[in-house]
């Protein structure tokens, strides 16, 4: 899953500023041991007065859920939040504050419409995921949780984050880590390029590669490890000469294992964000190296790692549809996979096959358009991936050159890109304004005999190329 961004700025010096202390701030009494009797915190921490409109605190628990605070400098008649499903906060937070309700809107009032200027919840990690979204919190390893901020993150009346900064204080003897920063607290803390981003508190401690700073269970099976610590140098490296440039901070990479009891289970779930990738493996099919699972590790964290270069370029602020850089990433994964070996020319044609054919599969459902809405998310991937196949081949180029070239555009713009300018440079490169009208076709019309829309595309496209 990938949420496009600008390039990481420099981090120097932010460490110690993460960590200064705040002037001013009234004492939460909240003794440690009645704290552990209760199931609640285990920290004395300080309610920060607010340096920005907003000041957001979260406190890690005993029981593993978090009591997250807001603070305002004016009182506020909301808080209002990102878009989840419907009813997902009110049943998995819990409001601390007498006299305030959580409305379907995503919204925080009180019951008697007056302002207030302190909020007050509680967050437990959902052992459900939520689908093809972040997940706002949960368990890491052992006594560990990871954050995603921007589910946290209040929003004004149009949507737009509001300007904040957090604090973040962990149990004893446990710490807190993003962006390469390791501490035991983080307090007025901003991410370095202004997005959401994961937190991770809890007593593991990185590991620095020369390629990324990462955060490993200790109970990853030893030969993961091997496959990581192997894909991932020559996989950057193909990266950074596709695009022309290597990340200017090394990535954050969070990994995480749970066995659990069942054998047959064998689940990679995944999540990208502007410099950062988490990665989190269920099923007792991991426990030992196999075939099976070493194309599955192996492809989904390449495909993980293109989104961190194809991130750069940040979407348009009326959305991109999912196909369109999912896709691609799977069709640049192929490529890496023949350019460093993993594949040879067989595997790469097999994989072809099989976007087309899944494609044509799901396409019975109803347009590319309307996956996302439908719930359809494996259709962006195989769809998508036909669509960056077919440029390929339009433009006499690779998928991963034309997306150096698309990225280079969308910079350039300045409003971010969308699937129109995708269209267009597809016009300009090939010199081909149809061929670009018979891609948008495709995208957003449903198809009575899907395998032979997909046939005519590419005939189309092996025209052009001639």
């Amino acid at each position: 899953m990938l949420s496009p961004f600008v390039k990481p700025r420099d981090l120097g010096g932010r460490t110690a500023k993460g960590k200064e202390r705040m002037s001013g701030h009234r004492l939460i009494v909240l003794g440690v041991v009645i704290a552990a009797l209760l199931g609640g915190t285990a920290y004395v921490y300080s309610r920060p007065v607010p340096t920005s409109p907003v000041s957001v605190t979260f406190v890690q628990n005993v029981d593993g859920s978090l009591a997250i605070s807001y603070d305002w400098d004016r009182p506020q008649s909301t808080l209002a939040f990102n878009k989840l499903p419907d009813g997902y906060r009110a049943r998995q937070w819990k409001l601390e504050n007498d006299g305030y309700t959580f409305t379907r809107s995503n919204e925080i009032r009180r019951d008697d419409r007056r302002k207030f200027s302190h909020a007050e919840i509680n967050a437990s990690p959902d052992v459900n995921r939520l689908s093809k979204d972040y997940q706002p919190v949960v368990h890491y390893g052992n006594a560990g949780v990871l954050i995603f901020t921007g589910h946290f993150w209040p929003v004004d009346q149009d949507g737009k984050r509001a300007e904040a900064r957090f604090n973040f204080a962990p149990l004893p003897d446990s710490a807190v880590f993003s962006f390469g920063e390791h501490a035991s607290e983080f307090r007025s803390w901003q991410s370095p390029i202004n997005h959401p981003a994961f937190v991770y508190m809890g007593p593991m401690k990185p590991l620095e590669t020369e390629q990324v700073i990462a955060l490993i269970d200790p109970e990853t099976p030893a030969w993961i490890k091997q496959e990581f610590n192997a894909v991932v140098p020559r996989s950057f490296a193909v990266l950074s000469e596709i695009f022309g440039y290597g990340p200017d901070h090394k990535p954050n990479l969070f990994l995480t294992v749970r066995l659990g009891d069942d054998p047959g289970r064998l689940s990679y779930a995944d999540d990208a964000l502007p410099g950062q990738f988490q990665i989190t493996l269920e099923g007792q099919g991991w426990a030992q190296p196999s075939e099976k699972g070493r194309k599955v590790f192996v492809h989904s964290t390449v495909h993980e790692a293109v989104h961190l270069w194809q991130a750069v370029a940040r979407p348009s602020a009326s959305g991109v549809p999912g196909w369109l850089h999912e896709g691609a990433a799977d069709a640049i994964t192929a490529e890496i996979m023949v350019t460093t070996g993993l594949w040879d020319g067989a595997d790469f044609h097999e994989d072809e096959v099989r976007a087309r054919k899944e494609c044509a599969e799901r396409l019975y459902y109803g347009p590319i358009s309307s996956a996302e809405k439908r719930g359809d998310f494996r259709a962006l991937y195989a769809c998508g991936q036909v669509i960056a196949q077919a440029v390929s081949l339009a433009d006499k180029s690779s998928t991963g050159e034309f997306w150096r070239a698309f990225i280079g555009r969308a910079e350039g713009g300045g409003k971010g890109y969308d699937d129109e300018m995708y269209f267009a440079l597809v016009a300009d490169r090939t010199n081909n304004p149809a061929f670009a009208r018979t891609l948008r076709r495709f995208a957003r019309t449903p198809f009575a005999d899907p395998e032979r829309a997909i046939n005519q595309l590419f005939d189309e496209a092996s025209a052009v190329s001639r």
